[in-house]
């Protein structure tokens, strides 16, 4: 009886996620080309529609720029393979009864989905990366900020690469959450675009914590948390804390936990929209910062 919704549910969140990353790009575009011709004597920048071989470049450099750091490869590794790791070891030797008591469990009270799905996607965090993009690259940042393309470009390509990075291991837990516990597989089109954007909303808050102020430490301990990183699982955990309002406030107002789910997910990609934008200024602000010190 809920299809007619569903298929609803699913373009709506589709089209709404799809051309986020386009419009904010376009905007950022139009700002960075007005601040650029305004200040004199800076030379010219590519733009943020640059050609793809720039782009892939950049990309590519934030690879490189990871891989300079092994003991953060390694945490990286560690943090993201953990718990997709644990899902497929449970699918392999766990006891099938667990499946069972967990899904009994949660299904006791409407609250305890959002507060297991808040834990989730806690786990599946990648703000200790987004919130080290700019710190983590230390005396090389000085290249960055002469580099021939604008700061909304750089933290473009420090966006996708981050999303290319975390989506799999997360969307990998995800199809194991769905596969070991019986949870209704409606909610899937509310769960897929949901990660998508609160994946991007967690890249989005560090990168933009960073770029403001990034601290450029020496120090590399195995897990290394410089105050960007503090602050921004502090700012997640706050975003978690209200979309977590949200859907219990509809819940209470009687929708039905899918149209619930179906808000929030709207809420976090309207944040994302409002955010990207923002992040490419900042970025924007920091290079021309860096090049007049």
């Amino acid at each position: 009886e809920e299809a007619p919704y569903l298929l609803a549910a699913a373009l709506f969140s589709l089209g709404t996620a799809a051309p986020v990353l386009a419009w904010a790009a376009r905007t950022s575009s139009r700002a960075e080309e007005r601040l650029t011709l305004s200040r004199a004597g800076q030379r010219a920048r590519a733009p943020v529609g640059a050609g793809r071989g720039i782009f892939i470049s950049l990309v590519l450099r934030e690879v490189h720029l990871l891989a300079a750091r092994p003991r953060l490869v390694f945490e990286a590794v560690l943090r993201l393979v953990v718990l997709p790791a644990f899902l497929i070891l449970y699918a392999v030797a766990g006891p099938r009864e667990i499946s069972g008591f967990i899904a009994s469990f949660l299904a006791a009270s409407p609250a305890l989905y959002i507060v297991a799905v808040g834990l989730l996607l806690f786990l599946l965090d990648i703000s200790f990366l987004a919130a080290t993009g700019v710190s983590r690259e230390a005396r090389t940042v000085q290249m960055s900020l002469m580099l021939p393309v604008d700061g909304a470009l750089l933290a473009k390509a420090k966006v996708i690469f981050l999303l290319c990075l975390s989506l799999p291991p997360a969307g990998l837990a995800l199809a194991l959450v769905y596969l070991l516990v019986p949870v209704p597989t409606e909610t899937l089109v509310c769960a897929a675009p949901g990660l998508i954007a609160y994946l991007l909303f967690s890249i989005t808050i560090g990168l933009a914590i960073d770029f403001h102020r990034p601290v450029f430490v020496r120090s590399s301990s195995f897990f290394n948390q410089n105050a960007n990183t503090i602050l921004a699982l502090a700012a997640e955990a706050m975003a978690l804390g209200a979309l977590g309002a949200v859907a219990g406030g509809a819940l209470l107002l009687g929708m039905s936990p899918l149209a619930a789910a179906f808000l929030t997910v709207q809420v976090l990609i309207a944040a994302d929209i409002i955010l990207l934008p923002r992040l490419f200024k900042i970025a924007v602000a920091f290079q021309h910062q860096g090049l007049d010190g």
